[in-house]
């Protein structure tokens, strides 16, 4: 809860906490279908099972690395606009300050 809530705990942590893994949950449905399985209850608490296979930027990188070997010209123009309609919103925007 330390992680999640952060050192000033509300009156009801695990109420807040169960709030906040519905979320998260809505999030991932969101997401993608079947999403919420990678949302794990163990006798630790929660883990969220992110493999390489559910990552955006992996899928985008291994399309971008098989197209290049299959494809050129414009068939690899097609390839990789689809490959870039994966993500939402800039790439890695999160990360613009790390630069």
């Amino acid at each position: 809860m330390d992680r999640v809530l952060g050192d000033s705990l509300p009156n009801n942590p695990a109420r807040v906490l169960q709030a906040k893994l519905s979320r998260l949950r809505s999030l991932l449905d969101e997401a993608s279908p079947g999403a919420r399985q990678m949302l794990i209850r163990s006798s630790g608490g929660y883990k969220l099972n992110v493999t390489a296979e559910t990552l955006d930027a992996a899928e985008f990188r291994e399309r971008i690395r098989s197209t290049s070997a299959q494809f050129s010209g414009q068939e690899q123009v097609l390839v990789f606009e689809k490959a870039l309609e994966l993500w939402r919103g800039e790439p890695y925007a999160e990360f613009a300050d790390e630069l």
